[in-house]
């Protein structure tokens, strides 16, 4: 049971029939979402707050005179800050075991299902999806992310012993963290 529609799981056949608590709670977390359009909102670099010198305007697709807020206008210096962070983090994520990234990743899954009606009013809002298709494509995020931290758990971290080639040579497959990597085109 989904702790977020109380009856039965978000799935794209449940949502063929739509409980009257599905629109209740979509209803409720609309109104909540509305109460915060309009707001200036930071870039996040190195977990820090971070305002640019420009910002731009978001306005909703179904209507254009809704502004969903006001956002930062990253600099090549902001990618290149936010780079630097996510490269200087990497050695400490990469060094965790396969199981404690896992588990980081799950509790994310769980965020996002904890936050499923907000994160899909502002889907509706932000890309104009019906209530239903919103709701489904959140779910559908974190049934992936929950999926494949199944897939590690079920494949052991994807770390296996190969055939060996001879009594003196032992062969390991092993699925690791590799970085940040930037492809630039122009």
């Amino acid at each position: 049971m989904n702790a977020n529609t109380g009856s039965h799981n978000v799935t794209y056949a449940t949502l063929s029939m739509p409980s009257d608590e599905l629109h209740t709670r979509y209803e409720a977390a609309l109104e909540r979402m509305q109460t915060r359009l309009g707001q200036t909102h930071p870039m996040h670099i190195d977990g820090q707050p971070v305002t640019a010198a420009e910002t731009f305007a978001v306005h909703s697709p179904i209507d254009t005179g809704c502004l969903l807020g006001q956002f930062q206008e990253g600099t090549a210096q902001h990618a290149h800050d936010a780079l630097s962070a996510a490269r200087r983090a990497f050695p400490a994520w990469s060094a965790r075991p396969w199981q404690e990234r896992v588990e980081v990743v799950r509790r994310a899954a769980g965020l996002i299902e904890e936050r499923l009606y907000e994160l899909s009013a502002l889907t509706s809002l932000e890309v104009g999806k019906n209530r239903l298709e919103a709701i489904g494509d959140v779910q559908e995020a974190a049934d992936l992310i929950y999926y494949y931290c199944d897939q590690m758990e079920a494949n052991q971290g994807f770390d296996r012993l190969l055939l060996r080639e001879s009594a003196n040579v032992t062969n390991r497959s092993v699925l690791r963290p590799y970085g940040v990597w930037v492809v630039i085109s122009h």
